[in-house]
């Protein structure tokens, strides 16, 4: 990517930030169903036409700070050691999630009020369900793969690895929704990896 295309790209994730920022102020003042495009628009001082250019439907402005933790999340497991064990490697990369979501730009609350306005809307939770279900998936994936690395000929069991990313985004989830205050955020990924540490599979599969 030359340094042209870099620029654009960091104008366009600034854009996005600010209309996601506006549109999570009036969703949690005025609700999810009640706020349109429009108004969310014309709060940013744009265009209907405008916010479609950066988001396809009202559900990614609410699932916009997730969407870029979880992203990180693939990026740093794809940066792990290949001979670290998978318990260890999900640990460090959820960990790094809950400081993306917790203690990234956004201020203490933030991910609460995202949770609290997710929750007040059914079509919504089924949004970041799917959003949740589908990082797992690809999590597994990237497991999987690393696994059959680190053993060749030996093929990995996929539903191991499914239940091991599915523990591990259990904890995640019981210490993000139990983050009230600013201590809790700024020990919020201890807790979590010595929530992890704690509750250590006792035997994990061969080769991971």
């Amino acid at each position: 990517m030359n340094s042209t295309s870099s620029l654009r790209q960091v104008s366009r994730e600034a854009v996005r930030d600010r209309i996601a920022e506006v549109g999570l102020g009036l969703f949690a003042e005025h609700g999810f169903e009640r706020t349109t495009v429009e108004e969310i628009a014309r709060a940013v001082g744009t265009s209907e036409r405008t916010f479609f250019r950066y988001f396809a439907t009202k559900d990614e402005v609410v699932l916009l700070p997730y969407e870029h933790a979880y992203a990180q999340m693939l990026t740093l497991l794809g940066e792990r050691p290949l001979e670290e064990d998978v318990w260890e490697t999900l640990t460090v990369v959820c960990a790094h999630s809950i400081r993306a979501l917790l203690m990234g730009p956004y201020e203490t609350g933030r991910v609460q009020r995202l949770q609290r306005i997710i929750g007040d809307s059914p079509v919504l939770l089924a949004a970041y369900l799917r959003q949740f279900d589908r990082l797992q998936e690809r999590l597994t994936d990237a497991l999987v793969q690393r696994q059959e690395r680190r053993a060749p000929g030996r093929e990995a069991d996929r539903v191991v690895a499914r239940a091991l990313v599915g523990a591990s985004f259990a904890h995640l989830h019981a210490v993000v929704s139990a983050a009230r205050s600013a201590e809790d955020v700024a020990r919020a990924d201890e807790r979590f990896a010595a929530l992890m540490q704690d509750l250590r599979p006792r035997s994990l599969p061969a080769g991971s």
